[in-house]
């Protein structure tokens, strides 16, 4: 009897084993709903990208004679078609129209204003009618009131001679991402004592800082860079590290004219080559 009792007991363990298993498996197959992951995606600010209806004070001068504006309440929409050549006046700035024709194969606007002697300019805008603004070349040359620049939109590829000549300019600019040509960018300008970031897309740096006399700490080089010509020559205030990280193609007379004592770091294999480009001996590596 105790025997069978003892078997008896067994079992009914078991089968209560067996329950708690099931019901713990029960509980993890049992699938947590996983949050759905969207993207972000970046609205475009409309004040700046311009499509459809031109706003008040916007003028279209398309290269086939047709003038279209808005003024006083009354809209115009933009024309459905782009020209090389067409132009729109908008704010501070007039945007041409490129093909890529002009524009190593970059298709979009270029911005330039001739009002030369203020000391702050507006927001340059980002695209119009569809197509971005790519270029900013010159287009505040000789703006010797100028101490601050607008954004530059993310679209833009080149600012060859954007800001030379602007002896007032304290502070670069951000540069946007998509950068490659930033030749004499800022030659000339005698106010700057720092840079901004050189994005890892830049390939033309030659005169970028030609004559930046009051140029004190020089911003890294990467590696992306191909064309150092003079890009810091008579930078006389020049000083602490310069890194390059960069094996340019031209580097000819890129530290010419400095006059301090400073430390060339970084990446390149060049560092005697560059060293070299100053005819004082202040260069150590």
């Amino acid at each position: 009897m105790k025997k069978t009792t003892k078997i008896i007991a067994i079992i009914l363990s078991a089968l209560m084993l067996v329950s708690v298993f099931t019901a713990c498996n029960k509980k993890t197959d049992k699938k947590e709903k996983t949050p759905e992951v969207t993207e972000e995606v970046k609205e475009l600010d409309p004040e700046l990208n311009l499509s459809g209806t031109i706003p008040d004070g916007g003028a279209y001068h398309s290269v086939s004679g047709e003038v279209v504006g808005s003024t006083n309440g009354e809209t115009q929409d933009f024309p459905k078609t782009l020209e090389y050549g067409d132009k729109f006046y908008y704010g501070d700035y007039n945007y041409i129209y490129s093909d890529g024709s002009i524009t190593d194969g970059h298709k979009g606007w270029v911005a330039e204003t001739d009002k030369k002697d203020q000391e702050s300019y507006g927001k340059l805008l980002e695209s119009i009618n569809g197509a971005p603004v790519i270029s900013i070349n010159a287009c505040f040359k000789d703006c010797v009131n100028l101490k601050y620049s607008p954004k530059i939109p993310e679209t833009v590829y080149s600012m060859a001679s954007a800001y030379s000549g602007c002896t007032s300019l304290v502070q670069t600019p951000i540069f946007p991402e998509s950068l490659i040509n930033m030749p004499k960018c800022f030659s000339g300008c005698m106010s700057l004592t720092m840079s901004s970031d050189i994005p890892e897309s830049v390939e033309d740096m030659s005169e970028a800082f030609y004559q930046c006399t009051n140029l004190i700490k020089a911003p890294v080089i990467p590696a992306s860079v191909k064309n150092m010509k003079s890009a810091f020559a008579f930078c006389f205030s020049l000083e602490g590290e310069v890194t390059v990280n960069a094996d340019p193609e031209n580097y000819d007379k890129c530290f010419d004219g400095t006059m301090n004592k400073f430390t060339l770091t970084g990446d390149t294999k060049l560092k005697a080559e560059l060293a070299a480009t100053s005819s004082v001996e202040n260069i150590t590596y």
